[in-house]
């Protein structure tokens, strides 16, 4: 579309809190050998960013070490709720499944989700003698069965399992289809995002890892990029999952996994936080992001959002709009610039300009205040009322609140 042209928008806004409740986080809690040792340190991370929603595996007995339910015990008396994932291998449903069915018993309402092997082309699966993607989705819908026929673990939703070559249809796999999504060559994530979400059957979907490196890098088919970016990337993907029709997202990851000072390991440094614990800008962001479209109100689940009519002028093909409501009826613009934020080839951010647009509201409405999430938590602008606006639009999401 031309930037003369005007845009007129007919938006049936999302709920606000179900949007934020969309969001969850992977962790590694397990891993004693570096930043997650520390559970005291995991939740204190959660609690800043006040996610609930965590990604990791499914506790299992080795030969080597008992059940680890510890851990699970002790963040879901945070309040933190788990998306358990089987893992590959020499694979035994019985162990995994009595894990489950452990936890569950201790604490009831702990598990959320239960999803199938990550990545079986990283990760194989062995399974009756086979180790190949067919054994993998073999162990999968075993797996599948038994726990829709478990007595106390036959109500909680599956997702699919991952890998290259898993096969479109979901048969009998799942309730959920199931993705990854990296941005490759710092890109922004819509490009990526928006490859998947459309599946021919319409069932539910997640992208149940998602994140940029910390780790700026040139050339192709890198992912690293600065702090800045990062922070950019991981708001825009969370929008772009939700425009999509994304159930949850898992950010990738919650903390920098070990120190790599010499930055040879871009697995080091997706965390949100790095290894000391110190929130990085992605997660200052986050926060702010969370923080202005939460809902308190009781009803914010359950509310009807209303219609509303605008017109967008100026804009470039490039914006994206997501609109979101609360129960109060107090409605949120989100906008974003979706341009390259990364010189791929020299391995440095792009300073893009803010790009003016021009937002005209539904009769009745007013403007009330502006945010900026990679700012701070508060209104970084108060309207006087406006029914017609001017928005220096940024290649990250800003909001504006409007009330009638």
């Amino acid at each position: 579309m031309s930037a003369s042209m005007a845009m007129a928008e007919t938006c049936v806004p999302l709920r606000a809190e179900v949007v934020r409740q969309s969001v969850g986080i992977n962790t590694h809690i397990l891993y004693k050998d570096g930043a997650y040792r520390r559970m005291e340190d995991v939740i204190s991370a959660l609690d800043y960013l006040d996610i609930r929603h965590i990604r990791d595996s499914a506790p299992r007995a080795r030969p080597d070490r008992p059940l680890p339910l510890a851990e699970y015990i002790w963040l879901n008396k945070a309040n933190v709720r788990f998306n358990l994932m089987l893992r590959g291998g020499d694979y035994d449903p019985p162990n995994t499944i009595g894990g489950l069915e452990k936890l569950e018993a201790a604490r009831p309402g702990a598990i959320e989700l239960i999803e199938g092997f990550n990545e079986v082309h990283n990760e194989p699966v062995t399974y009756m003698g086979k180790t190949s993607l067919e054994a993998a989705l073999t162990a999968q819908s075993d797996t599948v069965r038994l726990l829709r026929a478990h007595p106390t673990l036959s109500h909680i939703p599956i997702l699919d399992l991952t890998g290259n070559d898993v096969p479109e249809a979901l048969g009998d796999r799942g309730d959920y289809h199931n993705t990854h999504v990296y941005a490759q060559n710092g890109h922004q994530p819509g490009k990526w995002m928006d490859q998947d979400g459309h599946w021919a059957d319409g069932k539910p979907w997640a992208i149940t890892e998602f994140g940029y490196a910390t780790n700026p890098q040139s050339g192709w088919q890198v992912i690293g990029v600065d702090e800045a970016g990062q922070a950019k990337g991981l708001l825009n993907g969370i929008l772009d999952a939700v425009q999509n029709g994304a159930s949850r997202i898992y950010l990738y990851e919650l903390l920098d996994e070990k120190p790599d000072p010499k930055s040879k390991s871009n697995e080091m440094h997706f965390g949100l936080f790095t290894t000391a614990i110190k929130p990085k800008p992605a997660a200052k962001a986050l926060r702010n992001l969370l923080r202005i479209i939460g809902d308190p109100d009781p009803a914010a689940l359950t509310f009807t959002p209303q219609p509303l009519d605008m017109q967008l002028q100026g804009e470039p093909e490039t914006l994206r709009m997501l609109t979101i409501q609360k129960a109060s009826g107090e409605t949120q613009i989100l906008l974003w610039n979706e341009i390259a934020f990364w010189d791929r080839q020299h391995g440095k951010s792009i300073q893009n300009a803010p790009v003016p647009v021009r937002l005209t509201l539904p009769s009745g409405a007013h403007a009330r205040a502006l945010y900026d999430p990679m700012q701070q938590s508060d209104a970084i602008y108060q309207f006087s009322g406006e029914s017609a606006l001017t928005v220096d639009v940024p290649d990250y999401p800003v909001i504006i609140e409007i009330a009638r």
